[in-house]
């Protein structure tokens, strides 16, 4: 097809053009208009000879006409004689003198010399060599950065829209980057990174009129101890994976994810996330000719994992599904060999066996495969590499810890929530949901369409205020048959949170502390169903941001790896999560604020995880002290983790490679370059000029900041407030710009000094007896003579596991005093409990049965005497 050329319009569509100048959009090129400098010189070389020539000549003709008054012809003595200096007049200058062809001759000479000045002058100007060919960054102006960023009140006010990375600070203002970006934080040791970045972005999120929910990784615990009260005060839901102490915080069973997938009947799912938790376990980048042992030990344990949560889905007893209770499998099963006939040479080893007994097609028989088919040797390293793994939960206190949930990880994106399972029948079948107000018109509050996946279950976050009372409505309406449609209809109760003593929890909110806290599990009272099965209907709501502290001391890193487990499990839940919800992205915003994130275990595909997070509304903050940590650590995704890392604040390093790289990123500026070629008794000295290319700022300025100094590069800012396009050159906070520190200005909100050991952490697990949550592994061992000798060996370790027992329910004990739960009782009941633990832990003295009995009729909290009884059983038997 032919289009005529005269039709075609050469204006830009409008979303293609701007009509305004955008500083630093051109690309630089030589300087072509005219040196005004040099103009003005060379018009003054032109103009100032005429005008004297004329002046001159035109002062000689009025003395000359004076004179030939009384002089018939005046001689130039007689004017060289005359009283000239009263024919002196500016007029001279502009009254005709000379003949045409004088004037003519002299303007032609003037101007040739004027055009000589101008070449001479302007050859010389700089703008002519130096143009910006060579470079032609710069740093943001202070104009600029309060056109681009948010400004906000350095503390206590709040304001609107969201916090975020503090790029710059002036006067008593600070700048943020409000933006969905990631960000890599970059400072040596004792450089002021948390002081003047990380605390200052705990503020700034929880005074944000939209708060974000935050994951802080915090290895001295300064930061918790510094931010729970104001975070709390601030309406925060303040949790604590603790690793330095597990008994004191929250609980984490980083297996409740596969446990979820497998209940939804999704057992690849549930592979990909044991493989997820395992990838953290096993993954070393460095392992080189032990990369197989590893891969292998990996496999092995998933199958194991799967294996537990499928015997427990069966037999209704899921909250045995522990990595404990995975350790004890491999250490029982895998450990115990026997031989099925005496006369047999060769024996066999029950782990094994168990596998090979499993159905064909099963995710557990296949993940453990490889394992089955190596050598006696190399299966006997397999095991022992998968051992040394799952340490962590060997120790009683991480198995405590690891065997229960307290918090629900899509509360940290997606506070409120509906979960229902219709019969299999509505499978791919839409339904309506919506909540209404409790009034005469039922007003309708929202709706939403959800699709019924296997199984029949429906996941639904939504945003919606709701109150006590209101309605939630389920309905279906068969497209095909209009008759055949079907309704659930309950009213909610938001039920008041009680404490163990029954006594009502007040909630911690400033100006709200005289109104009770709810559950976060609503009541659903059902008013009607029409449905021919009653679904299995849950609903959790809560309008509080979660801030998590994970307290990973840095002088032990042996359990380190449940901070990297629980950030990605923590993602990934989050990310499936969006993929539900209409928008793709969590409800509230999630920042990670990674502090000592190069000391992190790795965390599985984080580069791939930092390429898709921000559309998700997930942000990571990394602190780092080089980026030759992350190279490291992630070894080929190192460059990618970068690249994804849209902000790049650096504070002050010490890492040659790291300063050369972040002075590059800075960007380079045109200078001139002179040389000279001169000698003491020469008369004409020549100086050359030459563009030459320096950087904006040097690796000696960076590896030299001052405090308080900071360097921001942010390649993807590009719109101002107004949406208009920016080019984003870097911010050197500097002068009257250097970032503040904490101690300045936040130490009444935010006090490092205070003592995280003056806190009382509630924790759901001090108290937890793990025999209850063991298996019974005769029920993997398939052959009978093997589970006979299996009974035999473990009748003669009786009185082990006895003194074992006795050991777990004393060191509950002592956690429980510790939190003081039994200060209620008489100051003699608490010295002689005191005493009784004491005499064990120190010197071995098992307590007497009649000291136990008198204690457990005396005291009053419920957890002290529950296990004073279990010790009573232990003493009995």
């Amino acid at each position: 097809m032919r289009v005529g050329i005269g039709k075609l319009s050469l204006k830009r569509k409008k979303y293609l053009r701007h009509d305004y100048r955008i500083d630093g959009e051109d690309l630089p090129q030589e300087k072509n208009r005219i040196n005004k400098k040099a103009l003005a010189i060379s018009s003054v070389a032109v103009l100032f000879p005429f005008s004297l020539l004329n002046f001159v000549a035109g002062t000689y003709q009025s003395i000359r006409n004076e004179l030939s008054k009384t002089i018939e012809k005046p001689t130039i003595f007689d004017v060289v004689g005359s009283k000239w200096e009263d024919s002196l007049s500016i007029k001279n200058l502009f009254i005709p003198a000379l003949p045409t062809n004088i004037y003519l001759f002299s303007l032609l000479a003037s101007t040739l010399v004027g055009f000589l000045v101008y070449s001479k002058f302007n050859y010389r100007s700089d703008e002519n060599v130096a143009y910006g060919q060579k470079g032609d960054s710069r740093f943001t102006t202070i104009e600029e950065i309060r056109e681009q960023y948010r400004e906000i009140p350095e503390k206590i006010e709040v304001f609107e829209g969201y916090g975020g990375v503090p790029v710059s600070h002036y006067k008593d203002k600070y700048y943020i980057d409000q933006d969905t970006v990631n960000t890599a934080i970059l400072g040596v040791s004792r450089s002021g990174k948390g002081e003047m970045i990380v605390v200052v972005m705990i503020d700034n999120l929880s005074r944000a009129k939209n708060q974000s929910s935050m994951v802080v990784n915090d290895p001295k615990g300064e930061l918790y101890s510094a931010s729970k009260e104001t975070l709390e005060k601030r309406g925060y839901d303040v949790q604590v994976l603790n690793i330095e102490e597990p008994l004191q915080g929250m609980s984490y069973n980083p297996l409740q994810l596969v446990i979820d997938a497998w209940v939804n009947g999704d057992d690849q799912e549930a592979a990909k996330r044991a493989n997820t938790l395992t990838f953290s376990l096993y993954n070393d980048p460095n392992a080189g000719d032990n990369a197989f042992f590893n891969t292998s030990a990996q496999n092995a344990i998933n199958g194991i994992i799967l294996a537990i949560v499928d015997y427990c889905v069966k037999n209704n007893c899921m909250e045995k599904v522990t990595m404990h209770n995975v350790s004890q499998m491999l250490n029982e099963l895998g450990t115990f060999y026997y031989k099925e006939n005496p006369d047999d040479f060769v024996e066999k080893n029950a782990l094994d066996e168990y596998f090979k007994s499993l159905p064909q097609g099963s995710v557990a028989k296949m993940q453990y495969g490889s394992t089955s088919f190596a050598g006696e040797k190399a299966k006997g390293s397999i095991l022992a590499t998968a051992n040394q793994g799952l340490q962590t939960f060997a120790d009683k206190m991480f198995a405590k810890m690891t065997s229960k949930s307290s918090l629900d990880l899509k509360q940290v994106g997606f506070p409120k929530n509906l979960f229902f399972q219709l019969d299999e029948r509505f499978l791919n079948k839409r339904v309506t949901v919506s909540f209404h107000k409790n009034d005469n018109k039922k007003t309708e509050i929202n709706s939403y369409k959800i699709k019924v996946k296997s199984l029949g279950m429906c996941n639904m976050n939504f945003d919606d205020s709701l109150e006590n009372g209101d309605l939630l409505l389920i309905r279906y309406q068969d497209e095909e048959n209009p008759n055949k449609k079907y309704r659930l209809l309950y009213s909610l109760k938001f039920e008041t949170l009680l404490d163990e003593k029954g006594k009502v929890v007040y909630q911690k909110k400033e100006g709200n502390e005289d109104k009770a806290e709810y559950k976060q599990q609503v009541t659903l009272i059902k008013r009607a169903n029409t449905f021919p099965l009653e679904p299995k209907v849950k609903l959790t709501y809560s309008e509080k941001p979660t801030a998590v502290f994970m307290i990973v001391p840095d002088y032990d890193k042996s359990n380190h790896v449940l901070a990297s487990i629980f950030v990605k499990q923590l993602y990934t839940e989050l990310s499936m999560n969006c993929s539900d919800t209409k928008g793709k992205k969590c409800f509230r915003r999630v920042h990670f604020l990674l502090d000592e994130f190069g000391n992190m275990p790795a965390i599985d595909d984080m580069g791939g995880v930092l390429t898709v997070c921000a559309g998700r509304n997930m942000l990571f903050n990394l602190v780092l002290q080089s980026y030759s940590q992350i190279e490291k650590l992630y070894d080929k995704q190192a460059k990618e983790i970068k690249q994804n890392c849209q902000n790049h604040l650096y504070i002050m390093s010490t890492d040659p490679e790291t300063i050369e790289e972040i002075s590059k990123r800075a960007g380079h500026k045109t200078i001139i370059g002179k040389s000279s070629n001169e000698s003491h008794l020469d008369a004409d000295n020549k100086v050359t000029k030459s563009a030459d290319q320096q950087r904006i700022i040097s690796p000696d300025r960076l590896s030299q900041f001052l405090e308080g100094e900071t360097l921001v590069i942010r390649a993807l800012h590009r719109q101002d407030l107004n949406r208009k396009k920016v080019r984003p050159y870097p911010i050197f906070n500097t002068q009257e710009m250097t970032m503040p520190y904490r101690w300045q200005f936040l130490s009444s909100l935010f006090d490092t000094s205070n003592d995280l050991n003056d806190i009382d952490i509630p924790s759901l697990h001090t108290g937890l007896d793990l025999t209850d949550l063991y298996l019974n592994f005769l029920d993997f061992i398939i052959n009978p003579v093997a589970k006979r000798e299996y009974m035999r060996k473990q009748s003669a370790n009786e009185v082990v596991k006895a003194e074992l027992i006795l050991d777990d329910v004393i060191k509950s004990l002592i956690e429980l005093v510790k939190e003081k739960r039994n200060v209620d009782d008489p100051k003699e009941i608490r010295t002689r409990l005191a005493q009784l633990l004491l005499n064990y832990a120190k010197n071995n003295v098992v307590p007497k049965l009649d000291e136990v009995k008198y204690l457990n009729e005396q005291s009053s909290d419920h957890e002290i005497k529950r296990n004073l009884e279990e010790l009573i059983r232990i003493l009995t038997d």
